[in-house]
Order: C-alpha cells, then sequence, then structure tokens
C-alpha cells in the first residue's frame, strides 16, 4: 500500500508551550492540532479528549500518547491505530523522524475511492466477458447454420442415391450440429440475463401436450439410435387430453428441453417420466420431469458452471455445466419458478408457472 498519499504537508499546529486557553477554540474547529515547536521537533498530537483530561495546563502537559504510523502499515493497521487511540490523525514516522501527519477522513475516503474503483472495473469486466461471449457465439453459429443448411440439402436427396448408413450418420451430424447450436443459444442467453440486457419474451397460447410430445419424440428418437435402454414416459392424467397455457413456446421448450436432458443424462435404468398438472384451486401450471434412480442433487444445482454428479458411478458427464442455470434464469423471465424434490428412489425437477392472462389453463 502507498501511504504516502495520504500524508499531509498543511495541517493546524500549536507551539508546545502555549496556554490551553489560547487553543481551546482552534482546537475544536480542527478537531486536531499537531504539537510542534519552532525548530520543527514535534511532540504529539492533541485531542478534545487530551484538553478534558488536564485542563488549565499547558498544551505539552496534556498530551497523551499515541501511536505513530509507519511505511509498513497497511490499511488494517492503520484503522486499527485510529480506533485504538480515538484520534482523527495520527504523525507518519519515516527513518525516525516526524515525516508529516496522516488524516483518519483521508484513509477512509481513500478506501471508498478504491472500492469503486473496484466495481468499475469489475463491470467493465463484466461487459467485456458478455462481449466476448456474444461474439463468439455469433462466430460460431455463422458458420454452423451453413453447416446445417448443406446437412438439410444432403437429407433432400433422392432416397436410392442414398443408403441406410448414409441417412443414419447424417443424421446423427444434423442431432450434433443442432445441440452444439443449442448450447451457443443458451450461451448467449445467459450472457444477455447477467448483463442486464432485456431478453425478448413473445406470449401466446401454447398446447402444452403438443410441446411435450414434441420432445418426447426428439429424445425417444435420440436414445433409439444410441440403442439406450432408456425411454421418455409421458405422463398426463386422463381427464386432462389436451392443455393450453399462455406463455413463450420457445422458452418453455428451452426449459423442458434442458430437464429432459438432465435427467437422462443420469438415469441409468428406469424410465424418465414427463409430464404437466394444475395445482389444486389455480390456474398455475406445474411441469415436472421425474429421474427415478438418482439419489441426490448438489445443493448448488441452478448456479452456473456448477456441473451435476449425483450417480453412484462417478462416471464423467458431458455438458458445460450451464443447463439447470438456464431452466432457473428463463422460468424466472416467465414469472415462474422451479424447484427440486429429492426422495428415496427418485429426483423430481419441477417448473411453476403462474397464470398472465384470464383464463390461461383451458381443457380442450
Amino acid at each position: 500500500m502507498d501511504i504516502s498519499q495520504y500524508i499531509l504537508k498543511a495541517y493546524p499546529t500549536v507551539e508546545p508551550y502555549s496556554g490551553v486557553s489560547q487553543v481551546e477554540e482552534e482546537l475544536l474547529d480542527n478537531h486536531y492540532l499537531a504539537v510542534i515547536d519552532e525548530n520543527g521537533e514535534f511532540f504529539g498530537i492533541l485531542t478534545p479528549d487530551d484538553l478534558i483530561k488536564r485542563p488549565h495546563k499547558i498544551v505539552v502537559d496534556c498530551l497523551t500518547p499515541k501511536e505513530s504510523i509507519t511505511a509498513q502499515d497497511t490499511v488494517t493497521t492503520i484503522m486499527e491505530k485510529f480506533s485504538n487511540n480515538n484520534t482523527p490523525a495520527l504523525p507518519f514516522i519515516k527513518d525516525n523522524a516526524f515525516a508529516g501527519i496522516i488524516c483518519k477522513s483521508q484513509v477512509v475516503s481513500g478506501m471508498g475511492q478504491q472500492i469503486v474503483e473496484l466495481h468499475d472495473k469489475a463491470l467493465l469486466s463484466d461487459k467485456v466477458k458478455t462481449s466476448f461471449l456474444c461474439n463468439l457465439s455469433h462466430e460460431l453459429r455463422t458458420p454452423l447454420n451453413g453447416v446445417l443448411g448443406f446437412i438439410e440439402l444432403l437429407s433432400n436427396f433422392e432416397t436410392e442415391k442414398v443408403t441406410d448408413q448414409h441417412s443414419q450418420y447424417s443424421s446423427l451430424i444434423r442431432k450434433s450440429a443442432d445441440r452444439f447450436l443449442f448450447m451457443m443459444n443458451d450461451l448467449v442467453d445467459l450472457s444477455l440475463i447477467s448483463s442486464g440486457d432485456q431478453v425478448i419474451i413473445n406470449k401466446e397460447m401454447v398446447n402444452i401436450e403438443e410441446l411435450l410430445t414434441e420432445l418426447l419424440e426428439e429424445f425417444n428418437g435420440l436414445l433409439d439410435i444410441q440403442h439406450s435402454d432408456t425411454k421418455v414416459e409421458y405422463h398426463l392424467p386422463p381427464e386432462d387430453k389436451s392443455r393450453y397455457f399462455y406463455t413463450d413456446r420457445k422458452r418453455l421448450r428451452h426449459i423442458m428441453y434442458h430437464l429432459i436432458d438432465n435427467a437422462v443424462k443420469f438415469n441409468e435404468k428406469d424410465n424418465v417420466v414427463v409430464g404437466f398438472e394444475s395445482p389444486i384451486n389455480t390456474s398455475d401450471l406445474s411441469l415436472f420431469v421425474v429421474n427415478r434412480t438418482a439419489r441426490r442433487v448438489n445443493s448448488k444445482c441452478f448456479d452456473i458452471f456448477q456441473k451435476q454428479d449425483y450417480d453412484s458411478q462417478k462416471r464423467f458427464n458431458s455438458g458445460l455445466g450451464i443447463g439447470l442455470s438456464v431452466v432457473k434464469a428463463l422460468t424466472e423471465l416467465l414469472g415462474g419458478s422451479v424447484d427440486v424434490n429429492v426422495s428415496a428412489n427418485k429426483v423430481k425437477f419441477f417448473v411453476t408457472l403462474s397464470d398472465t392472462s384470464d383464463g390461461a389453463l383451458n381443457s380442450n
């Protein structure tokens, strides 16, 4: 720490053998006086407390011993010395000689300025990171969209010219590219939300059953290609064959995709269950995803970059550790909440959305 910035060369002084009655008003105005003789020799710091302890004396008789500040002191030790000595100023001693006065108010002000500067640097750092993420996602998505376009052209070739193996390879490439693009969109959303930029929400009447059915078909198709024993099941009460809810379809699909993907990733043998329900006596909507093989969840699972490791085999799990943080951020943008319930034989994530329109949730 550079203490020199706090050293005052001009400060109120009094000679050591002055009468107390001569300095009372000046002392009260300045809160302290440096006691120095005509030869520049330093005697000490005089404060109103000193005057109260020994009234009607000459100045030097009133002085109470006080600590001094040295070049080895830190902000912490300096503030401790001010507190211990109950004084607004202390002498700075360099090479065993008096070198000036340091005021408590100046140190406090300097600390405040440093805090402001650190805060500004932190904000600048966040803006730089946000800008980097946005630029990175743009630069990656541009060529990726080109790849996806050519894959689309390949899939439109005449069937007789394409073997089953080629079709399978094309499908795998497409799904991998889609997943990569999905991750880029996650980074963009998180960067916008964390920087305070507005994320556009477009609400409409959404067929919840149709949305979940699309996701189940997508995941089960991928699980078939991977020859996985896991399947994603659809749980829907018989009386609720179709439900509509006023929300952002794209964002809700994004939320449910991450929850299903998370459950499939950590599933070992039982099927993943997906469904929705309306809490009793409300028009809210509650969607859930259940993994019946997981037994525990990281308590910080919704924090960014917190990768989950709650299966017994400690196996490596893919992903950036941002899926559940995206779920939480987007759910809150939709005016809802997300939570997790862990029991002895299952982990259940559920998203609750509040009704924001008249009759938003209806049977059809």
